[in-house]
């Protein structure tokens, strides 16, 4: 069970009834079964995404009587198909239309839901604000959209879309385990090593990620003060804008130059971790218990299994500025 943390905002409710826990576990438990319905929506497309690729083995099994290595893969997850050219194609098809409309509405569901949410915490923050006492000091509107958004994605993405993400994993390394143990194990640890040294290099994000929204704030809060105090002479807002807006412009660099880098490492780590796959597979030491049609088939699968590590890998990024930004949304601090 998730520590408690903010309490989440309800219309109407402010002051009167108040979930416990995370601000995303309160909303999960509120719409538990629209819930289920994304995450059962995820599982079945996590499913077939790995059946396409692994129905085309057996494909090759039956136009070219490959041997049975690829069709072994495809019946550790359940199907045996007859060798038989119409049955395969009509499988395949088939196969091809489900995952179309299961991944529409897992994408569907999963968005609305996330839009829910979003409305919701804001909803809850605008009546919290008008029931203080001070309802002219101004409010950084970065809460009802950076912040908000942010929120959702921890929700969509960093909750929801990774348990999809974990799920998929989970059953694209029990095929590869399947094949080989050893490749396999060896692949579990890199990704482990890759994770740790990520989420360092997240926290380093962070670090300017508030740096940046706080200058935003600043910047906002400046213009809203200027605009609605008429008394000011132009002078002296302008010369502040010009000084706030110049500290932001060089946050907003800092920022981005982190955040171009650490979406451009997955593609170096994943990649990597196939490079080194490969030395292993030439040094001999695998040839003599996986045949070449196996050697195929892992590969194929580690690919396929790449977007979905490329998310995992950037979850923990998700995690944190959702978190910095549910505490904008707690009720002891609405201004």
């Amino acid at each position: 069970m998730p520590q408690a943390g903010p309490a989440i905002f309800l219309p109407g409710t402010y002051n009167l009834k108040m979930f416990t826990g995370k601000i995303w576990w309160s909303f999960i438990v509120q719409k538990k079964m629209v819930v289920t319905r994304v995450l059962l929506l995820g599982f079945a497309s996590s499913y077939l995404t790995l059946l396409i690729p692994l129905s085309i083995g057996k494909f090759l099994d039956i136009v070219f009587a490959a041997g049975t290595s690829k069709t072994k893969a495809l019946q550790l997850l359940g199907i045996n198909l007859p060798d038989n050219l119409s049955t395969f194609f009509y499988f395949f098809f088939s196969l091809l239309f489900a995952k179309f409309i299961i991944s529409w509405l897992h994408q569907y569901t999963s968005a609305v839901l996330g839009e829910q949410f979003a409305h919701q915490l804001k909803s809850g923050l605008f009546e919290a604000q008008m029931n203080t006492a001070d309802k002219k000091k101004p409010s950084s509107l970065l809460v009802y959209s950076n912040d908000a958004r942010a929120i959702q994605q921890l929700l969509t993405k960093g909750v929801l879309g990774f348990i999809k993400d974990a799920a998929f994993a989970a059953m694209t390394l029990y095929v590869l385990f399947s094949l080989s143990d050893l490749l396999t194990a060896q692949i579990i640890a890199l990704l482990t090593l890759f994770y740790y040294f990520y989420r360092k290099l997240a926290l380093w994000n962070k670090k300017a990620m508030l740096e940046k929204r706080k200058k935003q704030a600043a910047l906002l809060t400046h213009i809203s003060k200027s605009l609605l105090d008429e008394a000011l002479p132009a002078e002296e807002p302008t010369k502040s804008y010009t000084l706030k807006a110049k500290k932001l412009e060089e946050a907003l660099k800092t920022f981005h130059f982190q955040k171009s880098f650490l979406r451009a490492l997955p593609s170096l780590l994943l990649y990597g971790i196939l490079g080194i796959v490969m030395l292993t597979v030439a040094s001999g030491v695998i040839q003599k218990k996986l045949p070449a049609g196996d050697v195929i088939t892992y590969i194929l699968i580690l690919m396929i299994l790449f977007p979905t590590l490329r998310n995992i890998l950037k979850v923990s990024n998700t995690w944190l500025l959702g978190e910095a930004s549910g505490k904008k949304f707690n009720p002891h601090d609405v201004n």
